[in-house]
């Protein structure tokens, strides 16, 4: 990425979250300005009108013959009826009934459930009863943004709503505590002037959602409106995104398998907890899974966990590890879980859940100030020494966003003023942000890895050409030459064996993985047989194949064969022996085999977790000083050559140990479990 793409992508994220903001900020503003103003004369706030409340439940007195009666009963001075002086949410624990039960913060237990009745006297005016009447299409609605626990909702003594489950002893069986509750009214139901909506409500009074849970919006109106108004179209928008999100994501990790790319799994996870968040924030839930016991569960669950997620995800993309704060935060969360499914409380949920998202804004201080901004400004090795940059923009700007967002909730959750998905919407711009981040930083791994693949190809010409070598045809078409006037039958066998060698290497340049070692074997026994016929009892081989059922990197065996015979045994007067050993170890090193200090694999290898097959390749030749390079500087680079390729095909590794005048032992180890993936 050059210099101008850089600094249009650092330009381009924070216009983009800006622009995300304001419209999140305007569709919060339209979605209140909708609910509190309304669009026909059929809208009613329901939270401006008066609000009586009194224990029982009698359906007598909801019919409009007894609404006489009604009036002067909540006028009455020993009225059982009273009012609720305090604006929204409408709750029993809130209001100024006597003899409620009291329950202490974070207590496990709730009280028994008791039966309540709502009372809301709604005026409809000439107005709006010239609006139904012009109007034919027009279906008389109403909305709540939040009843529970569990309740029935009557319209001028009828019943339009119900959602009781009870036991025979009266106890609540199923919660439904539910939001976005709608119904339409039949026109023939409303009257001139007053008309009553009543709300059965059965619930513990010590219980948060117990009456209308939210202070905003309620209201009736054109049931069309309210239909399309909490719809929430996006929200099931929002919920595909993330599904995909997840799924992509985790695809990627699974087909990546690397702890450097754990990051992916990650943010698998946070778009998948967003994922089951938003469909427990719409309203679809309730027909999904109606017992709000098990869905406010989910939506707690989902929420926290997403919280982790995404600061672990944070934490492996910038620092590569998770840090303790997070672990520890998690195990809060794990214990948050745990507790509540011990007690059934409903109140103990929300009070614990309260909790939470007071800790959620310190632990977002934690992620956000510690794991970007002072790695970002203040620490070199942080991300501007990993080349983040870009990514820093986009967390600072879009966390930020998400940060406020959350905010925004957690006192929308105190006061319980409003149901809006300030949180959701702001974390979907976050999440595309991050998407985007995660795309290019996938962009730049393939590059890298088709760079990395071009070099194996580089490296496989200079180990052919290395292999090749023009001394070593020039030698053995020599002894061919005599073998054809002293021996045609053994030339002839010759040829076929220098056009079998000849053709193995030439094979080598088309493998990219890797191979049997019985196929590398039988190369190097080729080679063998063509150099026995040129130094004959000077060269002496020896086969200990203890284990042949694995594979390796083509040529590696012949690599090291050659520079035994090339630099060790034929460099002496009387020649000398090459012997050809392998064999499985537990550890990853053969007894007797004493590495030195220096190794480079010597720490991983001796682990006694994995199984390695160790191949040694022994010479009594000339040997040298290990401390110099290897005097051919074409045999270094072919040694150079191996070594790499072991390491990064199968993670294996080479050892070279000489002594001048006594001879050269080199040990390559493969593990087995890398061998078989």
């Amino acid at each position: 990425m050059n210099k101008f793409h850089k600094y249009l992508y650092k330009l381009i994220i924070p216009i983009f979250y800006v622009a995300a903001a304001a419209v999140i900020v305007f569709f919060s503003w339209h979605y209140d300005k909708t609910a509190h103003q309304g669009s026909t004369p059929l809208y009613i706030d329901i939270t401006k009108s008066p609000v009586y409340i009194k224990q029982g439940f009698n359906p007598h007195e909801l019919v409009p013959e007894n609404f006489d009666q009604l009036a002067e009963d909540l006028r009455a001075a020993d009225s059982k009826w009273v009012r609720f002086h305090s604006p929204a949410p409408f709750l029993v624990m809130e209001s100024p009934l006597e003899g409620l039960p009291q329950r202490r913060f974070m207590s496990p237990w709730g009280s028994e459930a008791c039966e309540f009745t709502f009372l809301i006297p709604l005026e409809v005016g000439q107005e709006a009863l010239y609006f139904m009447e012009t109007s034919p299409d027009t279906i008389p609605g109403i909305y709540l943004a939040g009843i529970g626990d569990n309740w029935q909702i009557f319209f001028n003594g009828t019943l339009m709503y119900s959602q009781i489950h009870l036991a025979k002893d009266g106890q609540i069986i199923e919660q439904r505590s539910w939001r976005d509750v709608s119904f339409p009214v039949d026109r023939s139901l409303i009257i001139p002037g007053i008309n009553i909506l009543a709300l059965r409500i059965i619930g513990d009074p010590t219980y948060g959602n117990t009456g209308l849970a939210f202070g905003s919006p309620h209201y009736m109106d054109d049931y069309h409106i309210i239909v399309k108004n909490s719809s929430n179209i996006f929200i099931l928008i929002l919920c595909g995104i993330f599904l995909i999100s997840g799924i992509y994501h985790f695809a990627l990790f699974l087909l990546l398998k690397t702890q450097r790319d754990i990051y992916y799994l990650f943010f698998s996870l946070f778009s998948l907890m967003l994922c089951i968040f938003a469909i427990s924030r719409h309203n679809v839930i309730n027909f999904i899974i109606p017992n709000t016991a098990i869905s406010q569960r989910i939506e707690f669950y989902s929420y926290m966990l997403a919280v982790i997620a995404f600061g672990m995800f944070v934490e492996t993309f910038v620092r590569g590890k998770i840090t303790k704060v997070s672990w520890g935060y998690l195990f809060f969360i794990l214990y948050f879980i745990l507790t509540i499914q011990f007690f059934p409380a409903p109140q103990y949920r929300n009070d614990f859940a309260l909790i939470v998202n007071l800790t959620n804004i310190i632990y977002y201080f934690y992620i956000f100030f510690y794991s970007v901004v002072y790695f970002y400004f203040l620490d070199k090795k942080g991300l501007r020494g990993r080349n983040l940059g870009a990514f820093a923009v986009t967390f600072i700007t879009g966390t930020l966003l998400m940060f406020v967002s959350d905010i925004y909730e957690i006192i929308s959750y105190f006061t319980r003023y409003s149901n809006f998905n300030f949180f959701l919407y702001s974390a979907f711009t976050v999440q595309a942000g991050m998407v985007f981040t995660l795309a290019l930083r996938y962009r730049g791994m393939i590059l890298s890895y088709i760079k990395l693949e071009r070099e194996l190809q580089q490296s496989q010409i200079a180990i052919m050409l290395s292999q090749i070598q023009p001394h070593f045809l020039y030698n053995s078409l020599t002894v061919i030459q005599d073998l054809c006037r002293t021996d045609p039958k053994m030339a002839r066998e010759t040829v076929v064996e220098f056009a079998k060698y000849l053709r193995g290497n030439l094979d080598s340049l088309a493998i990219k993985e890797m191979i049997p070692f019985e196929r590398e074997l039988h190369h190097v026994q080729t080679y063998l047989a063509l150099e026995k016929k040129r130094f004959g009892e000077n060269l002496n081989i020896v086969f200990d194949i203890g284990m042949e059922k694995f594979m390796l990197p083509a040529l590696t065996l012949q690599s090291i064969v050659e520079n035994s015979v090339r630099y060790g045994v034929t460099k002496k007067d009387e020649g000398g022996t090459v012997t050809i050993k392998t064999e499985k170890t537990d550890s990853g090193v053969s007894k007797g085999i004493v590495l030195s200090k220096r190794s480079k694999f010597s720490k991983e290898s001796q682990s006694p977790f994995f199984e390695s097959v160790v191949i040694t390749v022994t010479d009594d030749g000339m040997g040298f000083n290990t401390e110099h390079d290897v005097s051919d500087n074409r045999s270094h680079i072919g040694i150079e050559n191996v070594r790499n390729r072991l390491k990064a095909m199968c993670g294996g590794s080479l050892e070279i140990q000489s002594e001048p005048g006594v001879g050269t032992t080199v040990t390559i180890i493969i593990p087995i479990l890398e061998v078989r993936n």
